[in-house]
């Protein structure tokens, strides 16, 4: 049973919306929205390179050592000498909450990626 030209359907563009599930791309445009395989080949290495680029820059601002009125307050992985002046605490967070976001972002960023890849290769699997 198709509903396809019924009067309940209101067309936007190229696309027809259907009251019970929502807008589907027009019989004449099948599949136009969705990226092909190169594409989401190159989306995934470039998610993977981002995700990649954002953990190293955590990593950078994690080793980077932070200086509050000439004194040496160390870094976030490794503050000077274990014991801090209450000057460096303030940096030392806000550094801190730095890195995490970064490394947080970064790890997600590159799991899409890579997720992206591996339904892809599971697609041709199936499809084959």
């Amino acid at each position: 049973m198709s509903y396809a030209g019924s009067d309940q359907d209101e067309v936007v563009g190229s696309w027809r919306r259907h009251p019970w599930n929502g807008a589907q791309p027009d019989a004449a445009e099948p599949d136009s929205w969705r990226l092909r395989g190169a594409g989401r080949q190159v989306l995934s290495k470039v998610l993977g390179g981002v995700g990649v680029v954002l953990l190293l820059a955590g990593l950078a601002f994690a080793l980077r050592g932070i200086q509050v009125d000439n004194i040496d307050c160390g870094s976030v992985l490794s503050p000077d000498k274990g014991i801090t002046p209450m000057q460096c605490d303030n940096q030392l967070d806000r550094r801190g909450t730095i890195v995490a976001g970064l490394a947080v972002g970064g790890v997600a960023i590159a799991l899409g990626g890579f997720a992206l890849g591996a339904v892809r290769e599971r697609r041709a699997e199936v499809g084959s």
